[in-house]
């Protein structure tokens, strides 16, 4: 092979290379700030006096039964974003559930692209694993 060739190959192969990591890097930043938390863990954070406690389930779901004091604003409305922008503050942290943890993720990541910067708890198991801790008011 021309060496002018192994040179080429070397430096696209090294471009390509960057380029999936800066890739890989900007996506892992973009939701860094939202933390997978446990039950315990959730029921501790809910407690403190600046944390936005936000249930991301349908109306419907929030009358049947929501950890006190959480906000309902529906993940799947399709203003979402709108109303957690009129309601939220940006800067504070937020303590977000679901009936699951998986609308409550999808909440999260809407929640960064709009611009929040505190940290956002996601609780793993969602309302579900709430309740069968006993933690349910």
């Amino acid at each position: 092979m021309n060496p002018l060739h192994l040179i080429l190959y070397s430096v696209a192969g090294l471009l390509i290379a960057g380029i999936v990591v800066a890739c890989g890097t900007q996506k892992q930043n973009r939701y860094s700030s939202i933390i997978p938390t446990d039950v315990t863990t959730f029921k501790s954070i809910v407690q403190q006096s600046r944390i936005q406690l936000v249930d991301a389930r349908t109306p419907q779901e929030y009358a049947e039964g929501h950890i006190e004091g959480a906000i309902n604003i529906d993940v799947l409305a399709e203003d979402f974003t709108q109303s957690a922008l009129k309601i939220l503050k940006k800067g504070e942290s937020i303590a977000i559930y679901c009936r699951s943890g998986k609308r409550s993720s999808k909440a999260a990541e809407l929640l960064v692209a709009a611009g929040f910067q505190g940290k956002i708890y996601n609780l793993t198991g969602g309302y579900l694993a709430y309740t069968r801790a006993g933690s349910a008011r």
